[in-house]
Protein backbone atom coordinates (compact mmCIF):
# COMPACT_ATOMS: atom_id res chain seq x y z
CA UNK A 1 0.00 0.00 0.00
CA UNK A 2 2.65 2.55 -0.91
CA UNK A 3 1.62 6.22 -0.80
CA UNK A 4 -2.14 5.73 -0.54
CA UNK A 5 -4.14 8.76 0.54
CA UNK A 6 -6.88 8.78 3.13
CA UNK A 7 -9.75 11.17 3.07
CA UNK A 8 -8.11 13.34 5.75
CA UNK A 9 -4.98 13.81 3.57
CA UNK A 10 -2.72 11.62 5.75
CA UNK A 11 -0.16 9.82 3.64
CA UNK A 12 0.08 6.09 4.34
CA UNK A 13 3.49 4.68 3.54
CA UNK A 14 5.45 1.65 4.56
CA UNK A 15 7.70 2.27 7.48
CA UNK A 16 11.30 2.56 6.46
CA UNK A 17 14.05 0.68 8.22
CA UNK A 18 15.99 3.06 10.40
CA UNK A 19 19.73 2.94 10.21
CA UNK A 20 21.32 3.86 13.52
CA UNK A 21 24.86 4.31 12.25
CA UNK A 22 24.33 8.05 11.57
CA UNK A 23 25.80 7.72 8.05
CA UNK A 24 29.20 6.56 9.31
CA UNK A 25 31.17 3.72 7.79
CA UNK A 26 31.85 0.73 10.04
CA UNK A 27 35.50 1.73 10.49
CA UNK A 28 34.46 5.27 11.49
CA UNK A 29 32.14 4.12 14.28
CA UNK A 30 33.38 4.25 17.85
CA UNK A 31 35.02 1.06 19.03
CA UNK A 32 33.20 -0.22 22.10
CA UNK A 33 35.25 -0.50 25.28
CA UNK A 34 34.63 -2.45 28.47
CA UNK A 35 33.49 -0.29 31.40
CA UNK A 36 34.87 -0.77 34.92
CA UNK A 37 31.94 -1.98 37.05
CA UNK A 38 33.18 -0.81 40.41
CA UNK A 39 32.23 -2.21 43.78
CA UNK A 40 28.58 -1.13 43.69
CA UNK A 41 27.57 -4.15 41.57
CA UNK A 42 26.61 -6.68 44.22
CA UNK A 43 24.38 -9.07 42.25
CA UNK A 44 25.71 -12.55 41.50
CA UNK A 45 25.10 -12.04 37.75
CA UNK A 46 28.09 -9.68 37.50
CA UNK A 47 30.35 -12.72 37.81
CA UNK A 48 29.23 -13.53 34.24
CA UNK A 49 28.34 -10.12 32.73
CA UNK A 50 30.29 -6.97 31.92
CA UNK A 51 29.17 -3.63 30.46
CA UNK A 52 30.49 -1.87 27.38
CA UNK A 53 30.37 1.83 26.53
CA UNK A 54 27.15 1.34 24.54
CA UNK A 55 25.31 0.73 27.85
CA UNK A 56 24.65 -2.94 27.14
CA UNK A 57 25.52 -5.84 29.43
CA UNK A 58 27.38 -8.67 27.65
CA UNK A 59 27.44 -12.27 28.84
CA UNK A 60 31.02 -13.50 29.31
CA UNK A 61 29.98 -17.03 30.26
CA UNK A 62 32.39 -19.52 28.71
CA UNK A 63 30.80 -22.10 26.38
CA UNK A 64 32.39 -24.88 24.35
CA UNK A 65 31.83 -24.65 20.57
CA UNK A 66 33.50 -27.22 18.32
CA UNK A 67 36.10 -27.94 20.97
CA UNK A 68 36.97 -24.25 21.41
CA UNK A 69 36.05 -22.26 24.51
CA UNK A 70 34.25 -19.01 23.57
CA UNK A 71 32.29 -16.32 25.38
CA UNK A 72 28.52 -16.37 24.99
CA UNK A 73 28.36 -12.63 24.03
CA UNK A 74 24.59 -12.36 24.58
CA UNK A 75 23.80 -8.70 25.17
CA UNK A 76 20.91 -6.81 26.68
CA UNK A 77 20.14 -3.26 27.75
CA UNK A 78 21.17 -2.60 31.34
CA UNK A 79 19.76 0.31 33.33
CA UNK A 80 19.51 -0.70 36.96
CA UNK A 81 17.95 -4.15 37.24
CA UNK A 82 19.61 -7.47 36.55
CA UNK A 83 16.50 -9.60 35.96
CA UNK A 84 17.17 -10.00 32.22
CA UNK A 85 20.73 -11.13 32.86
CA UNK A 86 19.53 -13.52 35.58
CA UNK A 87 16.88 -14.98 33.25
CA UNK A 88 19.51 -15.52 30.54
CA UNK A 89 21.88 -17.30 32.94
CA UNK A 90 19.05 -19.45 34.35
CA UNK A 91 17.45 -20.47 31.06
CA UNK A 92 20.43 -20.70 28.68
CA UNK A 93 23.39 -21.66 30.87
CA UNK A 94 21.44 -23.35 33.72
CA UNK A 95 23.40 -21.18 36.15
CA UNK A 96 21.57 -20.18 39.33
CA UNK A 97 22.32 -18.00 42.33
CA UNK A 98 24.13 -20.03 44.92
CA UNK A 99 22.72 -19.40 48.37
CA UNK A 100 25.33 -19.66 51.06
CA UNK A 101 24.32 -21.77 53.99
CA UNK A 102 24.89 -19.66 57.05
CA UNK A 103 25.50 -21.52 60.23
CA UNK A 104 24.63 -19.42 63.21
CA UNK A 105 27.10 -18.97 66.00
CA UNK A 106 24.43 -19.94 68.51
CA UNK A 107 23.97 -23.29 66.76
CA UNK A 108 27.72 -23.92 66.88
CA UNK A 109 27.85 -23.06 70.59
CA UNK A 110 24.96 -25.38 71.36
CA UNK A 111 26.59 -28.12 69.32
CA UNK A 112 29.84 -27.88 71.26
CA UNK A 113 28.13 -27.55 74.63
CA UNK A 114 26.47 -30.96 74.39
Amino acid sequence: MPNQKRSNNISLTRPTKKNNNNNLDNDQQEVLQWVELGSNKTSWVWKHFDVKTDGRAYCRYKILKNGVEEECNYSCIYNSQTSTQQYHLNSIHKEFEKKEKKVSIIFLLLLFMY
